[in-house]
């Protein structure tokens, strides 16, 4: 019983470092833009603020790729409705 709720324990944790690890390869590779396709300057403007992801080009595609469709999965991405390559990171990320 002990062993079960160790590997629960560390299958949890692997997945809140995969979520994290995701996140923050979308939040510092990709620009970070209002719907009007300029940068967010108010606190309401960045949290509603959308990351292009489809501007990426050569092994940053690639990492941003796979952390889209990681995170895809996962039900944590918000694709805009018009805008190709554009998410959003829905909230809730850390639960798993």
């Amino acid at each position: 019983m002990l062993h079960d709720e160790m590997q629960a324990h560390i299958h949890q944790l692997a997945v809140q470092i995969a979520d994290d690890a995701a996140r923050a390869d979308i939040e510092t590779w990709c620009a970070h833009v209002t719907s009007e396709g300029r940068e967010p300057v108010s606190a309401d403007e960045i949290r509603a603020a959308w990351y292009d992801t489809s501007s990426m080009e050569g092994e940053a595609a690639g990492i941003i790729q796979a952390a889209v469709r990681y995170l895809t999965l996962r039900g944590k991405i918000v694709c805009h409705p018009a805008k190709k390559g554009w998410v959003q990171l829905a909230q809730g990320l850390q639960e798993t």
